[in-house]
């Protein structure tokens, strides 16, 4: 009897025991336990170093460029934002002003923010760029940049907080180029320079050039809607005649059969490129182009924006 009681003793011992870790092994693990990395813009969540290198203001826009990598073995990684339906948990980003912003958007390796999952290698750190728009003008630091993450490894959903970042402000205007500084239509936005120049007339042709510059630290790939049904490049002159492009180019790149209304250049860091877009039936008294909207796709965000330049005079060649 004795021993019949021993033996249902152990038993149930054994059952207590084990029970809280078959619990632990179903856990959904919700919000990592973050540890400081060496660098103080680091942090280490799940096995996976977040490392800011900057965040940059530009206009409305700031742009924050960070460093994953993963210390584990090879698996998945998503950024998640707005898009995957969710209203609760989304990267988001809080200014000094206490303000919060939580569209993200942007680029994690060739893939486009928020859906597409990365696969990591060990050791091998791959970028991630995130863009929020409408950022106050006043804002000077970001409070918490907080990423809504997924991993493959053990289906887990987790955040990751990154905690006082100062905000750089580029200068719109580089003083390596003092043309730029002499011209009203000189525009900064979306980290590219855009700076009209003269417009030139050959009979009824008038051709209006213009230069970009690539203000990023990496080169990019933009794209000129040249000759685009409804996205053509237009002109209207000073007495409110209004042109559609017939054609135009972004450095050596003209519209090709596989791109067919498009010119696409990559443009390296810190360089620049001139394009041009021609117009035709402008008559002889047509002399100062009023406006010169053109129409420009960033492959990196794929958005497309327009530049507006005014009062460009027109002159024979």
């Amino acid at each position: 009897m004795r021993t019949i009681l021993f033996r249902s003793f152990i038993i149930v011992a054994v059952c207590v025991l084990s029970a809280p870790f078959a619990l632990l092994g179903r856990a959904r693990v919700t919000i990592a336990q973050q540890e400081p990395a060496q660098n103080p813009s680091s942090v280490i969540a799940e096995l996976f170093t977040f490392e800011v290198k900057e965040c940059r203001k530009i206009g409305d826009r700031v742009i924050c460029e960070a460093l994953v990598t993963n210390k584990g073995d090879e698996r998945s990684l998503s950024i998640r934002g707005k898009q995957w339906g969710r209203s609760d948990d989304v990267t988001r980003l809080i200014d000094d002003l206490g303000n919060v912003y939580d569209d993200a958007k942007g680029q994690f390796g060739t893939k486009e923010l928020p859906y597409a999952a990365v696969t990591l290698v060990t050791d091998v750190p791959v970028r991630l760029i995130l863009y929020f728009d409408g950022v106050a003008k006043e804002a000077s630091r970001i409070r918490l940049l907080e990423l809504d993450c997924y991993t493959d490894d053990g289906d887990k959903a987790f955040r990751v907080q990154l905690r006082d970042i100062p905000l750089k402000i580029p200068a719109l205007i580089n003083p390596s180029r003092p043309d730029a500084t002499a011209n009203p239509n000189s525009i900064t936005t979306r980290e590219y320079t855009f700076e009209a120049l003269p417009c030139r007339r050959s009979l009824n042709e008038v051709t209006c050039s213009f230069r970009v510059t690539n203000e990023q630290a990496a080169s990019r790939t933009l794209g000129l809607r040249a000759r685009c049904h409804g996205d053509r490049p237009r002109l209207i002159d000073q007495l409110g005649n209004e042109y559609l492009a017939t054609g135009g180019s972004l450095g050596t790149k003209k519209p090709t059969p596989d791109l067919i209304c498009e010119s696409r250049q990559t443009i390296d860091s810190r360089a620049s490129l001139n394009g041009s877009v021609t117009f035709t039936r402008v008559p002889a008294d047509a002399r100062q182009v009023k406006l010169l909207r053109l129409r420009f796709v960033s492959l990196e965000a794929t958005v497309g924006f327009d530049i507006d330049f005014r009062d460009i005079p027109i002159n024979a060649k």
